[in-house]
């Protein structure tokens, strides 16, 4: 028996940004070997607006790389975070009024 579910998981986002942040973060390991010790949490909490730019800058920087370096990894990871979070920059107030 085939197993059906009304909506796709990608689909169904979190009401938490840290949580959809985590959720990239995964998905950059899994995906792409980008596996850091960064949480979602610690980064909401120190940087009220996160951009695209800024999350790949961390990332590589948690990786050991300086991001002017490795600018194919700066935009993958910059398209990465678009994708999954729907814009170059989110808040997590904007997070929220989506998420309603």
């Amino acid at each position: 028996m085939e197993r059906t579910f009304s909506r796709p998981w990608a689909s169904r986002r979190p009401r938490d940004l840290a949580r959809e942040i985590d959720i990239l973060l995964w998905d950059l390991c899994t995906q792409s070997g980008f596996c850091t010790r960064l949480k979602g949490a610690d980064l909401v909490k120190e940087h009220p607006y996160i951009t695209a730019e800024l999350f790949a800058n961390l990332v590589l920087e948690a990786e050991g790389m300086e991001p002017p370096l490795y600018p194919d990894h700066v935009r993958a990871i910059r398209k990465q975070f678009h994708d999954r979070l729907g814009s170059v920059e989110v808040s997590e107030a904007d997070w929220a009024r989506r998420s309603d």
